[in-house]
């Protein structure tokens, strides 16, 4: 299931086990129960594919439910390094966010591009990949967590 949201497939806002067994019996079959995190500065989207016959390409903007609508991406083919996705990040429309806007922290772009740097490192070694998807990625003021992702294997 690609986008979960648009089902009813993600519910928000479980404060104990009753409501968490509650909505996992709406939902029927196999759930997954992750903790909500709540100071995330921004989602991102960070998208590795193989484009043939110009090998692996990455793509980094704007994630989250918005992501086909707000259309803030800028790809780059791998390999990268660390400053390669820097700079890209700081080109974002949300690049801003990343480096604290209006007074709200700045995320830790060190842990963004340590995602990206393993995601590269498991496209690179696995030649069975097609893609691998995170969206989002919540950037937080310290670290950064993949809350959804999708891999494709041939």
């Amino acid at each position: 299931m690609v986008h979960k949201s648009d089902v009813g497939g993600v519910v928000l806002d479980l404060c104990d086990a009753g409501a968490v067994a509650a909505a996992a019996g709406r939902l029927g079959g196999r759930v997954l129960v992750e903790e909500y995190v709540e100071d995330s500065v921004a989602e991102l989207l960070v998208d590795i594919r193989r484009e043939p016959p110009v090998g692996w390409l990455l793509t980094l903007g704007a994630g989250g439910s918005l992501v086909e609508v707000v259309r803030d991406t800028t790809s780059l083919l791998l390999p990268v390094d660390a400053d390669d996705v820097r700079r890209a990040l700081v080109g974002l429309g949300v690049g801003p966010l990343l480096s604290g806007h209006r007074g709200r922290p700045a995320a830790d772009v060190d842990a963004i591009i340590a995602v990206v740097e393993r995601l590269q490192r498991l496209v690179l070694e696995r030649p069975d990949l097609v893609e691998v998807e995170v969206n989002p990625l919540l950037a937080r003021p310290s670290g950064a967590v993949v809350a959804d992702a999708l891999v494709t294997i041939e």
